[in-house]
């Protein structure tokens, strides 16, 4: 990744200008560590807000009562934990015989 640093130079008064550094390699895994934690913790915050805010137009706006959307907000995580533990076995078969051959 490149970086801009600034540097006065000696002549013409107090001009700057702009030097291309490179930066190492364990800065640069640093950085696109910190980049991906936060674009995950960005996309979960707006999941949560755009659902919080569907619930909040279903109740307010449409006059859904809250007993319903709760009960179907169950039965999606319901489905979605399923799902999860579904998927499980297939993922850890693929795995295993991913380092299997690698062996």
């Amino acid at each position: 990744m490149l970086t801009l640093k600034s540097q006065h130079l000696p002549y013409r008064g107090s001009v700057e200008i702009a030097v291309l550094a490179m930066k190492s390699a364990a800065e640069q895994d640093l950085l696109a560590r910190r980049r991906r934690r936060r674009r995950k913790l960005r996309t979960g915050l707006l999941g949560a807000v755009a659902t919080v805010a569907l619930f909040w137009g279903a109740i307010d706006i449409v006059g859904v009562p809250v007993e319903h959307l709760l009960n179907a907000l169950k039965v999606v995580a319901i489905g979605v934990l399923l799902t999860m533990a579904l998927a499980l076995l297939p993922a850890a078969l693929l795995i295993y015989r991913r380092t299997k051959r690698r062996k």
